[in-house]
């Protein structure tokens, strides 16, 4: 009995984790707002040569058009990173069940 109390208080405990965990993914999700059916095609590409030492390429990176209702890319580019020992969280695409949807790379 002891150890299906402390299970069931466990659970509990844990519980909001889990139902908060959930929660920010779909508020990432929502962030995105703009949901397409398809992924699109990342473009081929040449990498260019960087501006300096302290800079970070992006290789994948979308933004959202609103003339066309479609998603521009944006990557193949460097970045310098916003502040010292700042590391690169890459955009990736998110399926929302109804389509995909961008989420934005960022500085961590």
């Amino acid at each position: 009995m002891r150890k299906i109390l402390l299970i069931a208080l466990s659970l509990c405990l844990c519980a909001p984790t889990l139902v908060n965990a959930q929660t920010m993914r779909k508020e990432k999700i929502k962030e995105g707002k703009h949901v397409v059916k398809e992924k699109p095609m990342a473009p081929t590409y040449t990498r260019s040569v960087s501006p300096g030492s302290n800079y970070l390429y992006v290789e994948e990176d979308w933004t959202w058009s609103p003339s066309t209702n479609t998603w521009t890319w944006n990557g193949n580019r460097w970045i310098a990173p916003t502040a010292v020992n700042k590391t690169w969280v890459p955009g990736h695409w998110v399926d929302t069940g109804n389509g995909w949807t961008w989420i934005d790379g960022y500085w961590k």
